[in-house]
């Protein structure tokens, strides 16, 4: 994969050269800086909101014309993947210590037992409806 930025007739491009395992050739998808940023800012905004932030990125991709790759929408949430930890990582090893120190009294160790307890049942949803899911999304 070969991430690109150019520029034509005055339009600046991000461009995504992504290789066919099954064949030699490759493909090519020009975005504009434009069009990145709109996506970026759909992403930063509705990430914090309890609604579905990829929901919105395709919504926005249909509107704007875009058939992207998955690696765009990856990337948007690798962006925000740093910014929580960044913003939360006093808080995130201050977790971490009370799991290491296994101390359940602290609000840390408390918050980490919850967030335990709360993953299980959606990893059990995850696990039991993996085919639905997974015939939806491919």
């Amino acid at each position: 994969m070969l991430l690109t930025y150019f520029k034509y007739r005055k339009t600046r491009y991000f461009s995504i050269e992504l290789t066919n395992k099954q064949s030699e050739s490759g493909m090519a998808v020009m975005v504009t800086l434009i069009e990145v940023l709109i996506l970026a800012v759909i992403q930063g905004l509705t990430e914090w909101l309890p609604v579905s932030s990829s929901g919105h990125l395709v919504i926005t991709q249909k509107v704007l014309g875009l058939n992207l790759p998955l690696i765009y929408s990856v990337m948007l949430h690798v962006g925000t993947l740093i910014v929580v930890l960044t913003v939360f990582r006093k808080d995130i090893i201050n977790i971490i210590k009370a799991l290491v120190k296994r101390d359940f009294k602290t609000d840390e160790g408390k918050l980490a037992l919850f967030i335990a307890v709360g993953s299980v049942p959606i990893a059990i949803i995850g696990f039991v409806f993996y085919d639905l899911f997974e015939s939806l999304f491919s």
